[in-house]
């Protein structure tokens, strides 16, 4: 059996809906992708002074497509937990929800870290930091990883 062919029931408050497991991997990545980008270009020349890494349309891709990573590990652990690939469907947990936006806002934090050690950038005077590393990535990856989901979630369970 090939994961192209897998099939999973999701299950909403109304209705229950088959899909490939490889449309929601895909649907989950592109909403986090849209989401990401849209935040990357807002807030990285107000916030950030590069130094090694210019702020180019591919830099932003690149970043975002970090972030997604970021969102699909976060995910994974999650999955893990509630041994459940399609935990958002399965439940309506908001522990797992807050687990999802405080895993991907403490790995978002250590990359920000070490981006810092790297002098990969480093920060404007109107960029909020704790210890000299930016909230910003930990706000960008709590709040925005935990929408990608619920956004995805509406979308498989509305008729």
């Amino acid at each position: 059996m090939s994961v192209t062919s897998v099939e999973i029931e999701l299950k909403g408050a109304m209705n229950s809906r088959k899909i490939s497991m490889i449309f929601l991997i895909a649907s989950i990545s592109i909403i986090g992708f849209a989401l990401h980008l849209f935040w990357e270009y807002l807030q990285c020349s107000p916030l950030y002074i590069h130094l090694k890494v210019v702020p180019t349309f591919w830099s932003m891709i690149n970043a975002t497509f970090g972030d997604v990573s970021i969102l699909w590990s976060s995910y994974l652990i999650v999955a893990a937990f509630r041994k459940s690939f399609v935990w958002p469907w399965d439940s309506t947990s908001l522990i797992s929800f807050a687990l999802l936006a405080f895993i991907s806002a403490v790995i978002s934090e250590f990359i920000e870290y070490f981006a810092i050690i790297r002098q990969l950038w480093f920060y404007n005077l109107i960029n909020p930091t704790i210890n000299g590393i930016s909230v910003v990535p930990f706000f960008q990856m709590a709040f925005i990883n935990p929408l990608t989901i619920l956004i995805a979630k509406k979308t498989f369970t509305t008729k």
